[in-house]
């Protein structure tokens, strides 16, 4: 069997934060905390962009999130780290992305919501085109825009807490680029 290409994930700050810990019971707690394992024990790597880095320090310091939640992702990203499996990113924003959103994005609150997670989309870019991210809004968003916008068509993303998409074992076989994962995908219209 030929070895695994490592890919190279941009990991939202959602997933890092609904991760439970070993004893965890809920659903979306369990299903980010396994791929977030997966990460670790497979050959992928993490994307951290400062924005990315920014984004999780502030969403952790929350007085809504549990301590083991923050314990779970804070000692993921240091075995992360250790492995030497992060790879830090200060992409360029990308202008011609933004005035397209601009121009093709109507509603003023939809324009908002793309806006605060293009990063994830810039980083994406330079890196191998996956997003891990529980954001479905945000999906809809991007992939709506991704009729104007061809650069992302080609992105996939994963929702961990989709049963459905199989996160574990699509990692588990190397992130494959699968027609119906990718932005650009329209058969759902």
């Amino acid at each position: 069997m030929p070895a695994m290409v490592s890919k190279k994930l941009v990991i939202d700050a959602d997933v890092l934060l609904g991760a439970g810990g070993e004893d965890a019971t809920h659903s979306r707690a369990v299903r980010c905390r396994d791929v977030l394992k997966a990460v670790l024990t497979l050959c992928h790597k993490m994307v951290m962009t400062p924005e990315m880095t920014a984004e999780w320090g502030k969403k952790r310091t929350k007085k809504a999130r549990g301590r083991r939640l923050q314990d779970f992702a804070r000692k993921w990203l240091t075995r992360m780290n250790a492995r030497k499996k992060i790879i830090k990113s200060n992409p360029s924003r990308n202008i011609a992305l933004h005035n397209k959103a601009k121009k093709f994005v109507a509603k003023e609150s939809d324009l908002e919501a793309l806006l605060h997670d293009i990063h994830l989309i810039e980083a994406a870019l330079t890196a191998d085109r996956i997003v891990v991210s529980l954001d479905e809004t945000a999906r809809t968003l991007f992939r709506d825009a991704a009729l104007n916008m061809g650069e992302i068509r080609s992105i996939a993303w994963l929702n961990p807490e989709k049963e459905a998409e199989e996160p574990i074992q699509w990692l588990t076989a190397g992130a494959p680029k699968e027609q119906t994962r990718l932005l650009g995908y329209q058969a759902w219209r």
